[in-house]
């Protein structure tokens, strides 16, 4: 195992052969869309800067943000089920995408009801999910992000595994390899076999100790980016971050791991490790999701996406595309005002989804562009 550290803008970081590309900053020049939900066959030229979408219910506003997200990430936020985003008069969705910068590049992606998936990057085949989602970050902001903190803990280690993604270059490395060893070691314990235990028990300590150590560096991080974001946007709400690595802290893993295995083989499944691990959110020492308003702890999931935003851009030169789906959802507009302030300051490619323009204040921002969708067809309001 390599020594590794969290740096910064330089990035002393501890590589491996197969590291990923060098880090550049673009944004979406071009979107083309093809039988994606509502959206049959429409397409936009976004602004570098702010993009609002405007339109009424159901007018396809959420479904032109989720086809930005599926096209450079090859995954749908809101379902994994491929016939619910394919149209239903279609066999097969299409989506393109031109970014633009120091760097540049074209995706282009189809998926058929046949299962006749295809991903291509500047004209080659991409063979994993990787190579698309590093090209530039993706965070997104929605009413359901609350889950964030009201819901299990999955989605807050997904949220640490976001930044880590894109700011440690070891740590896809070590995540997909203890995946894989969790896997092989529950497949053992569910046809009740033991004589390998031991084999996936180094490889997940091997892996799993580094993913630890990754996740409470980033936290370290983290937590002061959230509460200069917090003094701006929730001024009267102290917020802490701490995290629970997933096994009793009075142990380290190797013997979280030994002492477990007998309650791990009556579950048929490993009960201890970073996969079980836990971000706590609290203020005064209370979980926020048990103490605060829904319109608060939307700021403080807000505060926190955007942390990431501020982090990445820091540790590295991407700038993060920012999707925010029905931003008046909940916030006043004193909220909404400081909000978009914030997002301004950031100096990145920001979209929002309205049904009422004069609900975001937009007027400070150069370069700005506002889209109108309706029955399934975006146009630019000039």
């Amino acid at each position: 195992m390599c020594n590794y550290c969290f740096g910064g803008r330089q990035l002393s970081i501890c590589r491996y052969a197969d590291a990923p590309l060098i880090w550049q900053a673009m944004y979406i020049s071009r979107v083309e869309i093809s039988h994606f939900r509502n959206l049959v066959s429409t397409s936009l030229s976004p602004s570098p800067t702010l993009n609002l979408i405007c339109g009424g219910n159901g007018s396809g506003k959420s479904s032109l943000l989720e086809a930005v997200h599926y096209s450079l990430t090859g995954i749908s936020y809101r379902t994994n089920r491929l016939s619910t985003v394919t149209n239903n008069q279609a066999d097969c969705l299409s989506l393109f995408c031109e970014l633009k910068g120091n760097v540049s590049h074209k995706v282009g992606l189809s998926r058929c009801r046949d299962l006749n998936h295809k991903t291509r990057l500047d004209g080659q085949d991409v063979t994993r999910r990787s190579e698309l989602v590093q090209l530039v970050p993706i965070q997104l902001i929605s009413p359901e992000s609350l889950s964030l903190i009201t819901e299990g803990s999955d989605l807050r280690r997904s949220y640490l595994d976001w930044g880590l993604f894109h700011v440690e270059q070891s740590f896809h490395f070590h995540l997909s390899h203890y995946q894989r060893s969790l896997r092989q070691r529950n497949a053992q314990l569910k046809q009740s076999l033991s004589n390998t235990l031991s084999q996936w028990d180094a490889l997940l300590v091997d892996h799993g100790i580094v993913i630890d150590s990754l996740r409470r560096g980033v936290i370290e991080k983290l937590e002061p980016l959230a509460h200069r974001l917090l003094k701006q946007i929730l001024p009267d709400v102290p917020i802490s971050l701490s995290y629970r690595s997933g096994w009793p802290k009075d142990l380290d893993f190797s013997e979280a791991l030994r002492q477990a295995v007998e309650s791990d083989r009556k579950n048929h499944h490993t009960t201890v490790g970073p996969h079980r691990a836990d971000l706590l959110v609290r203020t005064n020492g209370i979980k926020v999701s048990d103490c605060l308003s829904r319109g608060q702890i939307k700021l403080i999931t807000v505060a926190l996406k955007l942390a990431q935003i501020l982090l990445v851009q820091e540790s590295t030169d991407k700038k993060p595309i920012i999707l925010i789906d029905d931003m008046a959802a909940e916030l006043d507009p004193e909220h909404r005002e400081l909000l978009m302030n914030t997002l301004q300051s950031l100096n990145t490619q920001v979209f929002v989804t309205t049904p009422d323009i004069n609900l975001i204040p937009h007027n400070e921002w150069a370069g700005r562009k506002v889209f109108h969708v309706e029955h399934g067809k975006i146009k630019e309001v000039v």
